[in-house]
């Protein structure tokens, strides 16, 4: 079965024509998709027809495409969600979120995110109503998404994947994660690899229409990705220092650049090994070089080729 008979996975191909001008018009749409696996597979001329029309009136009302008369073309966001490859449903969401948020929260971008469709999220046990009824209870207006009256299953999961989420980037261990939220090594992961990119799109996504929102995603982006506080952010970016590592660095009173070359690679070697510490000082060095030919660089134009 073709995966455009899913009318979500429709909406990113048509986009895409757009975007890449590959289709400039109604009736080139209509045509590319008259020759794709999805209608000779027995889809009705007629109902490919609405199901594209749906889809343009949707990115229309979306503003990811302009229509003049039969000419389609993409717009600066609608571009932009193409090459994000994310459902133009999930940027919408996204987009209209953020739009309205006035300050920044770790768990209203991670709920908004666990909320669209391209994110895959956690079953809810009984066990877990506890843990969510308490969260919201005390964190209900941190939350970006409003909770709808008759909030159901899809709610839960959404909420629950999102607290996991959260924990992760709060250095929760591994085990106690597991209890917490009954799951397995292998369903932590999996979320963060599923949130990963989609923190990253919401990022470039804030640049358009959220920039206040864009610099504390940005920092998100690197948590999530190695489950750290934003304390360890300026260790992180060290090549060979992971969330294990910063957080020895750290702990020893060596949490930023300026305390590692205030150490010296001795001390740095006591903490974390000579070996790892003359990489982390080869780094450092090499830092310090580029900059110092960037302010060389400017006295002549020939420089900034």
């Amino acid at each position: 079965r073709s995966r455009c008979a899913d009318e979500a996975v429709l909406c990113t191909h048509i986009l895409s024509l757009i975007a890449t001008n590959f289709a400039r018009e109604t009736g080139e749409v209509l045509g590319f998709m008259d020759g794709t696996f999805y209608a000779h597979q027995g889809e009705s001329p007629l109902a490919l027809s609405r199901a594209v029309h749906r889809v343009l009136e949707f990115l229309r009302e979306a503003e990811m495409i302009t229509e003049v008369g039969e000419w389609l073309e993409a717009t600066e966001y609608g571009s932009l969600v193409s090459r994000l490859y994310i459902d133009p449903r999930s940027a919408e969401v996204i987009v209209m979120a953020m739009a309205r948020q006035k300050k920044y929260t770790d768990i209203g971008l991670l709920h908004l995110l666990c909320s669209t469709p391209d994110m895959l999220t956690l079953y809810v046990r009984r066990d877990d109503m506890y843990i969510l009824d308490r969260f919201l209870a005390d964190h209900r207006d941190d939350l970006w998404m409003e909770i709808p009256w008759d909030a159901g299953e899809g709610f839960d999961r959404s909420l629950k994947t999102a607290l996991l989420l959260a924990d992760w980037a709060d250095e929760v261990g591994e085990d106690v994660l597991c209890e917490r939220y009954s799951v397995g090594p292998g369903d932590i992961y999996g979320m963060v690899e599923s949130v990963a990119w989609l923190v990253h799109a919401s990022r470039q996504l804030a640049g358009l229409f959220a920039p206040h929102l864009a610099g504390p995603i940005e920092e998100m982006e690197l948590r999530t990705k190695h489950g750290i506080k934003k304390e360890l952010l300026p260790l992180i970016r060290l090549r060979g220092i992971g969330r294990v590592r910063a957080r020895r660095l750290f702990n020893n009173n060596l949490g930023s650049i300026e305390a590692l070359r205030a150490a010296g690679p001795e001390k740095v070697g006591k903490v974390l090994g000579q070996g790892i510490a003359a990489r982390i000082f080869e780094q450092l060095e090499g830092a310090r070089d580029e900059v110092g030919e960037l302010a060389e660089g400017q006295a002549t134009l020939s420089r900034f080729g």
